[in-house]
């Protein structure tokens, strides 16, 4: 689907799918209005959380990001790839030893084995 055709949709997978296609082709801005709206369609959705984390950071909007990637470990505390970027948000806003700590729990589930590959930036999950 084009992302005109993404724009026509308010559906939750045409929103989700838009964020994906703006983030992929550096829109962060318009990236985090696409995955908002999807986060405001299904809020329990860890692939919306962390692609509006995603975006937010690229935007510079670190706290913000921080909040999404906090939401997107309550959905799934065992991806390692959230602590990840969470704690790249935290060194951002200067609170190193909280995004030390936030490495450290993804170290420690990537060598569980819990290791999940995220696409969920690209839509593509």
């Amino acid at each position: 689907m084009s992302q005109a055709g993404f724009l026509n949709s308010d559906g939750f997978d045409a929103r989700l799918g838009l964020g994906g296609a703006l983030y992929e082709s550096w829109r962060h801005g318009e990236a985090a209005a696409a995955y908002e709206a999807a986060v405001r369609l299904d809020a329990d959705s860890f692939d919306a959380r962390l692609g509006l984390g995603g975006a937010l950071y690229g935007s510079g909007r670190y706290g913000e990001a921080a909040t999404a990637y906090e939401a997107a470990v309550r959905l799934d505390a065992a991806n390692p790839d959230t602590y990840e970027e969470l704690g790249l948000a935290l060194d951002r806003m200067g609170r190193y030893e909280e995004g030390a700590g936030c490495r450290d729990k993804a170290e420690e589930l990537q060598g569980a084995g819990s290791h999940r590959i995220n696409d969920a930036r690209r839509g593509s999950v």
